[in-house]
């Protein structure tokens, strides 16, 4: 589990949950886009980078789910927008 914190200062706010079967659930309370502008999760390790994919929109905030081994060693979740990270969390 990995509380995601906002690295702007923002009243955002976020949790990443990864269970044994490796699925990675995003759940966050972000402002709403405007445009083309999509929320992208991703897990980090060092120079290591896994792209989870773009959070949708749900229920009056933004979530993203998706099945995955590859980012197992990965221990910080980063939900970015437009290139620039707004939340920030580790595993434990």
């Amino acid at each position: 589990r990995a509380v995601l914190n906002p690295v702007d200062g923002s009243s955002s706010s976020g949790l990443a949950i990864r269970d044994k079967a490796g699925v990675v659930t995003v759940m966050a309370n972000l402002p709403d886009t405007t445009g083309k502008q999509k929320y992208i999760a991703r897990l980090s390790q060092d120079d290591k980078i896994l792209v989870l994919g773009e959070l949708a929109s749900n229920k009056g905030g933004w979530m993203l789910e998706v099945s995955t081994k590859m980012g197992e060693g990965h221990k910080t979740v980063e939900i970015l927008l437009d290139g620039l990270t707004v939340l920030r969390g580790e595993f434990k």
